[in-house]
This record gives structure tokens, C-alpha cells and sequence, in this order.
């Protein structure tokens, strides 16, 4: 009974692997435009808004524009209103200098927590911040394949904040 169970199971593992190895290869075969449910088309739209709205984007929660305003982009074509990638996201409506300013925002709290962490290795302190640090990269790794979704993004900002509290800041010094 218990080896019919096990070629039963082995069975269903095998069919849901067989699956996703065959999604997964249809995802390859294609090209960029159909990778990840459509997203290399969407980032390519909004990627080529850039160039021409690099300063200030094409405005907050307007990621349509990216898809309205390309020459080859007409009435009754997909558009989506999120980038699907959440640097690109913000590049497009927001700007480039918008996004290297979160991006260094991301580096002087990551390295910060870094260091804090080295300074105080084997306190009750450091595994804390470990684990706050751990939470931050996870949800960067998955803002490339995602737009900041509302019922996550609040603990990342948490989390974000906690890994480098007030009393551990230092003012940055003025260059002039």
C-alpha cells in the first residue's frame, strides 16, 4: 500500500515537474517580447519612453504614456499601467536621477547595516539585523519581476528603517 502511495505521488511530482519544465522552455523558446507573461514587452515599451522623458519620466502613476506615446504603439494594442520591474518602474515615471536616488538610498542603508552588523558580531543585535537585511534583499531581488505591490512594500519600508535605526545614522558631512 505504502509503495502505491509512493509511485502515485512520484507520478503527480512527475507530471507537475514535467509542467513546469514545459512552461519554462516555452518561456525560453519565445522571444523577449513574450518572456515572463508578457513582461519583456512591457519593459521594452518602457524602456524606449526613457530617452525622451529621462529627467523627469512620463509622470507618476502614468506608465500608460510609455505605451501611448511610442510611434509604433496604436489604438487597440496592450498596454499595462505597471511596470512590472520596479527600478524600471520608477525610472520611466519618474525619471532617471529619481532612480539612481532610490538606488543609492538601497546602497547607503544596505552597506550602513553591513558595517553594523561587522561591528557588533555576536550580539543579539547583529543576528537581528542579519534578518532585517535578509527581508530587504529578498523583496529587491523580487521588485525586478514586480511593481511594489501595497500589502508588501509597507514591510519592506519597515524593514528598510529597522536595519538602520536613528541611533545608528550619522549625519552625512557637506562636501562645500
Amino acid at each position: 500500500m505504502v509503495f502505491m502511495v509512493c509511485i502515485l505521488m512520484a507520478n503527480f511530482c512527475n507530471d507537475a515537474l514535467s509542467l513546469g519544465l514545459r512552461k519554462f522552455s516555452y518561456e525560453l523558446g519565445n522571444d523577449f517580447d513574450n518572456m515572463g507573461s508578457h513582461r519583456g514587452y512591457i519593459w521594452r515599451y518602457g524602456i524606449q519612453s526613457v530617452p525622451a522623458n529621462w529627467l523627469f519620466g512620463v509622470g507618476l502613476d502614468n506608465y500608460k504614456y510609455a505605451f501611448t506615446s511610442n510611434p509604433n504603439w496604436h489604438e487597440g494594442m496592450y498596454y499595462q499601467s505597471k511596470g512590472h520591474n520596479e527600478y524600471l518602474h520608477l525610472m520611466v515615471t519618474q525619471g532617471v536621477p529619481a532612480l539612481l536616488n532610490y538606488l543609492a538610498m538601497l546602497i547607503y542603508i544596505i552597506s550602513a547595516g553591513v558595517k553594523n552588523v561587522i561591528k557588533n558580531i555576536g550580539e543579539n543585535k547583529s543576528y537581528i539585523t542579519w534578518i532585517y537585511l535578509g527581508m530587504v534583499t529578498g523583496y529587491m531581488a523580487q521588485a525586478i519581476f514586480n511593481s511594489s505591490v501595497i500589502n508588501v512594500a509597507i514591510y519592506f519600508w519597515i524593514a528598510l528603517g529597522l536595519v538602520l535605526p536613528d541611533k545608528e545614522q550619522k549625519i552625512i558631512k557637506r562636501i562645500c
